[in-house]
């Protein structure tokens, strides 16, 4: 229980961190009033999410030891984890870095990483045993794919579909965050 804690703390954290950055991504392409708008809710909720993980940490502390049974599967989990995000990485780095700027298609470069990372999530779910994240890859890929679909027509500019984006991005990763702060916290009032 207390590496499940402390992983879940780990992700909550780190997802809230991405969601911010995909809101401030979107906010820099608005008006003022709305990317203050959107800043100030962005650090709200990434305030009410920190909270979250450091709850978590300090209810990982008050569970017993792991078994070594506990420690070898949070290691495999790290594992894949680590693979998973090494070549999330290798794609962004091919597609962004590489096949977009080769095709003359940059305006595509957000959606791109939308829709690699929200297919990451589909090996996540299933290493790290999370069925949310299944729901938050094909969340974050019908977004993405949106996206491409707008950006291929002629009604809006770049610039706001890629604010639309970022929004709705930053959404389902929070989404998944509180999902899973309040799953977990039931679960942790349940073994008290």
């Amino acid at each position: 229980m207390r590496s499940m804690l402390e992983a879940r703390a780990g992700g909550i954290l780190f997802l809230g961190v991405f969601g911010a950055a995909w809101a401030l991504e979107a906010a820099i392409r608005l008006p003022m009033i709305f990317a203050v708008g959107i800043s100030v809710a962005a650090l709200a909720v990434f305030g009410g999410l920190v909270r979250g993980s450091v709850s978590f940490r300090k209810a990982a502390r008050l569970q017993p030891e792991p078994t070594p049974e506990d420690i070898a599967a949070a290691s495999l989990a790290d594992k894949w984890l680590y693979w998973t995000m090494g070549a999330e990485g290798i794609v962004l780095f091919l597609v962004g870095g590489i096949l977009l700027p080769s095709i003359h298609s940059m305006p595509y470069l957000w959606p791109s990483v939308a829709l690699i990372v929200g297919l990451h999530f589909y090996p996540l779910a299933f290493g790290l045993r999370l069925p949310v994240y299944y729901a938050t890859a094909t969340l974050m890929c019908l977004v993405a794919g949106a996206s491409m679909i707008g950006l291929s027509g002629d009604f809006l500019s770049s610039e706001v579909w890629d604010a639309v984006l970022g929004v709705s991005c930053a959404t389902v990763l929070w989404g998944t965050c509180y999902f899973i702060v309040w799953n977990m916290r039931r679960f942790v009032v349940a073994i008290r």
